[in-house]
């Protein structure tokens, strides 16, 4: 991940810790990116493009159009790429294809800064999103544009595995966004998100219902079954001397209620949901997490009305609570 102030981090065992690499001093980073493997990767940001080969133990800098790079992707380890910013208020987008030698301005339509592009499986088909609410998609490598647009503010865009499949996150003061599209942009579906404030990005890292967005407030949210939010956040970075599960508020609840856990050291979480007659209704929680304390809303709208239980899993840490959905 990267930061402000030329800050680069790396973890090596999902994100329990992360070791500070070798600070680029002088700009902001904004976006990086490993398209294939482990070892190639590049950071866009402020009039800075860099490029790893050996895991981002050492960075080279590539030459860099004079803006500011929100983003930058490129499809695969070959010599193509994409970078995307702003100058002023207009938004650009610059293609590479000798390996960031030199960037040639795209065309777009765009008006307002782009936040984020992405090429998810080839150098031919990609999107971009610029925060005004627009959101950009080519078929012929960057050459031309087609824009859609939404009436919400957009800031990050997710396309998992292929070309039709993919996310828009976006919002603005009082409420969260995520667009979804199933047909490669031509519409998207609106889904609201248990979080009142914008987010910022989002990633479907490993199959289309997991996927996880992130708010300014700091909030990360989690969906399970492609868009149907469980809010995770963490309310206290204290480490609790004791592993604890504490009774739901309210209970009995409808539709929705919240559900407090405390950890005293990083652990993987299994947090289900269960009926009476031991059926496993849904999996709130199933990561690895940190010490501290969570809370997590839990909306049991598609509930019958009655008892059901809730069951955590950390380490050796197991215990079971009651609670009442009443209609």
């Amino acid at each position: 991940m990267v930061g402000g102030t030329g800050r680069i981090f790396k973890t090596t065992d999902g994100g329990q810790n992360w070791v500070r690499q070798i600070v680029f001093s002088g700009s902001e980073l904004c976006d990086i990116d490993f398209p294939s493997d482990v070892n190639t990767g590049y950071i866009s940001g402020d009039m800075v493009i860099l490029k790893t080969t050996n895991g981002g133990e050492n960075w080279e800098q590539l030459s860099s159009p004079p803006i500011f790079l929100n983003a930058v992707s490129f499809p695969d380890n070959n010599e193509t790429g994409y970078v995307a910013g702003e100058a002023g208020s207009s938004g650009r987008i610059y293609k590479t294809t000798n390996g960031g030698l030199n960037w040639i301005q795209q065309t777009a339509a765009s008006v307002s800064g782009i936040v984020d592009i992405q090429f998810p499986a080839d150098d031919q088909n990609g999107y971009a999103v610029e925060w005004a609410g627009k959101i950009l998609r080519t078929t012929n490598g960057g050459t031309n544009w087609t824009a859609y647009l939404t009436d919400i503010n957009t800031y990050g865009i997710c396309f998992p595995f292929n070309n039709l499949f993919g996310y828009v996150t976006g919002g603005s003061y009082g409420e969260s966004y995520l667009l979804k599209t199933t047909n490669g942009g031509e519409s998207w579906n609106k889904l609201n998100t248990p979080y009142n404030n914008q987010t910022t990005a989002v990633c479907f890292p490993n199959n289309y219902d997991t996927g996880y967005i992130v708010g300014v407030t700091g909030a990360v949210l989690k969906t399970i079954n492609g868009g149907g939010f469980i809010a995770v956040n963490i309310i206290s970075e204290n480490i609790p001397e004791n592993y604890f599960l504490f009774q739901n508020y309210p209970n009995p609840f409808n539709p929705k209620t919240r559900i407090i856990y405390q950890l005293p050291k990083s652990q993987f979480v299994s947090l289900k949901v269960f009926d009476i007659l031991g059926k496993e209704v849904t999996t709130l929680v199933s990561e690895n997490q940190s010490p501290g304390s969570y809370q997590v809303e839990f909306d049991g709208s598609s509930l019958s009305s009655g008892v059901y239980f809730y069951r955590i899993k950390a380490g050796e840490f197991y215990a079971v609570k009651k609670f009442v959905v009443l209609k």
